[in-house]
């Protein structure tokens, strides 16, 4: 089968067209054009609304332990050139919970896009997920115990009311993220969080999800609690990603299998 990608028009010295999983076969489209290559460019956003947050200090460490510091633009955005080589990404705000990455700019030189939501600091359980370009929409799936009895399973489609606040504080439907779920008021019990390929729901062996770049990341207490990264190369469209037990002890589950329906994910 031959494939055809129209590429369209725009500016920049660097197009990214296509993603292809070898396992698959399947091909995901980009066509997106940058300024030049070996660069990290982005964007750095609030978790809680997904608003653009200026002047938030960037500094890129390399393996030898040389770093470099940006700000990010009125717009969130922010490009740090780089040459081939690992680094180590660190970003930081007053009044928000500081985050990092690690990240390489690999040997073809293609530019990596990295969406960064920071989030305001917090007491309770707070969990944002972020992603790549593709899939376009991905949902987070929390379930746990209801703190007036019985369990709750949120997400999109069945968001709950608990003292008057709906813990989903952000649903994103055009790729990248932040999707937003904060425990304002936990309870005793086990809760359990996982990530569904909306974009994908009917492929059965679709590596989408797992190729998506995503990850996961956990806070509490106003600080960073745990971090995880989708698996790559399990086909699927439901990642299950950890769970929170009754001694408030995080245990990774972290695999991706395949769900019929997004409403028996657990």
């Amino acid at each position: 089968m031959i494939k055809q990608i129209n590429i369209p028009e725009g500016k920049g010295l660097t197009c990214r067209v296509f993603g292809l999983d070898a396992a698959s076969g399947e091909i995901e489209e980009y066509s997106s054009y940058y300024p030049a290559s070996r660069l990290f460019l982005g964007r750095v956003v609030n978790a809680l609304d997904g608003e653009p947050l200026a002047d938030v200090t960037i500094t890129a460490t390399d393996y030898l332990g040389m770093s470099d510091a940006i700000l990010t633009e009125p717009d969130g955005g922010f490009i740090f050139p780089v040459e081939i080589g690992e680094y180590k990404l660190e970003f930081s705000k007053d009044g928000f919970i500081g985050s990092s990455f690690q990240i390489r700019m690999g040997a073809d030189e293609t530019p990596r896009e990295i969406r960064c939501a920071l989030s305001p600091q917090v007491q309770e359980y707070r969990i944002v997920l972020t992603w790549q370009q593709n899939p376009s929409d991905l949902d987070a799936h929390l379930s746990g115990p209801h703190p007036q009895g019985g369990d709750f399973h949120i997400w999109y489609r069945n968001k709950v009311l608990i003292d008057g606040r709906d813990f989903l504080d952000r649903d994103d439907l055009d790729g990248y993220g932040p999707e937003t779920i904060t425990v304002y008021k936990p309870a005793s019990g086990t809760y359990r969080y996982a990530v569904h390929d909306y974009t994908n729901k009917s492929k059965t062996r679709s590596s989408s999800l797992s190729n998506s770049g995503a990850m996961v990341q956990i806070y509490g207490a106003n600080r960073l609690l745990g971090s995880f990264t989708v698996p790559p190369g399990q086909p699927g469209n439901c990642w299950y990603v950890f769970e929170i037990d009754s001694q408030q002890k995080i245990k990774a589950t972290n695999f991706v299998d395949y769900i019929a329906e997004e409403r028996n994910i657990w």
